[in-house]
């Protein structure tokens, strides 16, 4: 059954998550497009040339973030086979794809992204074609883009960049003045992990007698004030020393970057491309700044939820990060997918959610990527064998889909996260309307700014939009003199 179930939300997610463009997919037959349990599925394997690189390397420069172990790039090179079926996958296909055109892979990870950013840089200002690929922070790609350092893409030979294992959203969002300088692409499962999503207690919704939870998603009730009602049941002193410590039961725990969540998952933009291909700022729309003082209403009460960045020991916030929700001291976490595979031994059974909105009467719900930390793919400019990167880039990206996502969503399953049709409904539901928001690519600083001011209980929302404008219109109007120059 969960192998069915796996494969349910991977042909799901190929359906929504399409390209860059529109593409028509043939049903075929036969066992290298047929997925395990179906009877038929898509072919969107890519139409390449015969390649042989005569045993050359080829390098890829890949980022940690903050050496956090969750969010390490790990499945682009591995040393063996382990029986991990995810490990496994990913050693087939780099054998595949060495063997097919006759190079090796090379990669040179950096657990720190800043080391791996700076080194990126030294070797492009120098000039030397030290890596033929990377694969970036979202952090980082205006600063690389902005010093011409990266290739367009759209003059990369080989790339179909319309094709199902690039994702089309990030094309939204990265794209400037029809020139598209990095993607993100299926080379790595990293990509999906760096979905936003609610996690909740379902023995804690149980025991407090809050009904169905997926009803009220279904129902469009889902909003951050029903999530902490609900979980206001639960949350307390547990101790009774009047300190509401990391000891303690809360509705909610999220961190810096559940803000962000937050704020896309209620229809808040910082900054978007309109009709014109035009980078504008849209967090001060209409109706923008009142969504931001209720949700910060909703979130100061630190009673009622806990921010792990904010208030646990330095020492503890990776192990508090997720180790509260899997101990039951809060019924709610506001995080990323990568929570999942870290709930191997919850005992409790839980559920993925998507993001909360913040008003009842919006349409739809939204699944936020973390533009800070989500990998995107881009080739240097000092790259000196596109029609190669094409082929590979291709190829890998084809691979990872075909052959990762599946054991990615198996692996997720077994965690408990998907063990009903419910559950594999919600997951549906993410992927049904997946966003980048620009400005954190474009304005990173800027919006850590906003995100600050929740992290401080401080409500001069409006004054602080004002004041950031001059410095985010001066920054477009200098990109685009420099990407059109």
């Amino acid at each position: 059954m969960k192998q069915k179930l796996a494969m349910l939300v991977c042909l799901t997610l190929a359906a929504n998550m399409a390209a860059c463009g529109d593409s028509t997919d043939t049903p075929v037959t036969g066992a290298d497009a047929t997925a395990p349990g179906s009877e038929t599925t898509v072919s969107y394997a890519p139409q390449l040339p015969a390649m042989d690189m005569n045993g050359e390397t080829f390098t890829i420069l890949t980022q940690g973030w903050w050496q956090y172990s969750p969010l390490a790039i790990t499945d682009i090179l591995v040393e063996e086979q382990t029986g991990e079926p995810l490990n496994d996958a990913a050693y087939s296909r780099q054998q595949e794809v060495m063997a097919k055109y006759n190079f090796q892979l090379t990669v040179m990870d950096y657990p720190d992204h800043n080391e791996g950013i700076s080194q990126l840089i030294n070797a492009i200002s120098a000039g030397e074609n030290v890596f033929d690929m990377a694969i970036i922070r979202g952090t980082n790609y205006t600063t690389l883009a902005l010093q011409k350092m990266l290739t367009d893409l759209n003059e990369v030979p080989n790339l179909d960049l319309d094709a199902l294992y690039y994702d089309a959203a990030s094309c939204a969002a990265l794209s400037v003045a029809d020139s598209l300088f990095g993607i993100v692409s299926d080379i790595t499962t990293l990509r999906y992990k760096t979905a936003s999503c609610s996690f909740v207690n379902l023995r804690l919704i149980e025991d407090y007698g809050c009904g169905d939870i997926y009803e009220t998603v279904n129902n469009g009730g889902w909003t951050l004030d029903t999530m902490l009602e609900f979980g206001k049941l639960h949350a307390s002193d547990v101790d009774m020393d009047g300190s509401y410590t990391n000891s303690d039961h809360y509705a909610l725990t999220y961190i810096a970057d559940s803000i962000d969540a937050m704020l896309e998952g209620s229809g808040i933009r910082f900054a978007e491309f309109d009709s014109d291909g035009q980078l504008t700022l849209t967090i001060d729309r209409a109706g923008n700044i009142d969504k931001m003082q209720a949700m910060l209403e909703l979130l100061k009460d630190e009673t009622i939820s806990y921010n792990v960045h904010r208030r646990s020991p330095s020492e503890e916030v990776n192990a508090d990060e997720v180790g509260i929700f899997i101990d039951g001291k809060s019924m709610f976490s506001i995080g990323g997918i990568y929570y999942g595979p870290q709930f191997r031994d919850m005992e409790d059974d839980f559920a993925i959610l998507p993001v909360p909105k913040l008003d009842a009467s919006q349409e739809g719900y939204f699944t936020p990527f973390s533009g800070h930390f989500v990998p995107i793919t881009v080739v240097p400019v000092t790259n000196n064998r596109p029609e190669a990167t094409g082929v590979l880039m291709e190829e890998l990206s084809y691979l990872g889909h075909r052959d990762l996502y599946p054991e990615l969503y198996e692996t997720l399953l077994k965690n408990k996260i998907a063990r009903d049709e419910n559950s594999v409904a919600m997951i549906d539901m993410m992927f049904e309307n997946t966003l980048y928001d620009a400005g954190a690519f474009y304005f990173p600083n800027e919006m850590t700014t906003i995100r600050n001011l929740f992290l401080d209980f401080n409500d001069t929302f409006a004054s602080t939009i004002d004041s950031l404008k001059p410095s985010v219109e001066a920054q477009i109007e200098d990109m685009m003199e420099i990407i059109e120059s």
